[in-house]
């Protein structure tokens, strides 16, 4: 009995079938290959000064940055820069 999508008279065998596969599989690492390809020669957005110079703003204490304390409490508790003590995972952030 033929089945819907089979070419009349002409059966479809194991090798025939293991042929079509790898002819897919071949076309489908082009394809992946042909868009890897594109997305990386796409231009990348440049950062402009005003950015960087806000970010290493905020990387530097002394000039107006952020202080980040992180504490796991994993090992006993944890001492915050307030002097409280922590039990639970804990962030402080101090501008």
């Amino acid at each position: 009995m033929e089945q819907e999508g089979d070419v009349p008279g002409v059966r479809s065998t194991p090798g025939a079938r293991k042929s079509k596969m790898l002819i897919a599989g071949g076309a489908l690492v082009i394809g992946s290959a042909a868009a890897f390809n594109f997305l990386m020669a796409q231009p990348k957005e440049q950062i402009s000064d005003l950015t960087l110079a806000n970010i290493e703003a905020m990387a530097v204490p002394d000039e107006g940055g952020m202080t980040i304390t992180t504490c796991l409490g994993l090992w006993g508790p944890c001492t915050l820069p307030d002097g409280t003590e922590s039990k639970a995972p804990a962030v402080t952030i101090q501008p």
